[in-house]
């Protein structure tokens, strides 16, 4: 008569756990890629222009001769002590508060 082997639950539950994880990321590789590509769109058209904006900001811009010369915080500088700037961040602030 054959001897039945005595299996420890610990290492079947362990093995259990890691086939059902394995599983688990089997089933989200589709989401996966159905997502990258509409994820990938996002940032792009989302943050590289926020990035290119402030890139421009660091320079005096020429159309004809871009990027300009290097300005630094200067144009920000500019902006702030501007009556103009400070009459639109008023309006703003009272339109959306």
């Amino acid at each position: 008569m054959a001897q039945l082997q005595k299996v420890n639950p610990t290492a079947r539950a362990i093995q259990r756990t890691w086939r059902l994880q394995l599983l688990g990321w089997q089933k989200l590789i589709p989401a996966f890629i159905f997502l990258g590509p509409a994820v990938i769109a996002f940032l792009v058209f989302r943050y590289y222009p926020l990035a290119m904006g402030l890139y421009m900001s660091l320079f005096r811009w020429d159309t004809a001769n871009p990027p300009g010369m290097f300005v630094g915080l200067e144009n920000l500088q500019l902006a702030i002590s501007s009556s103009v700037f400070h009459e639109v961040f008023v309006n703003t602030v009272l339109l959306f508060v």
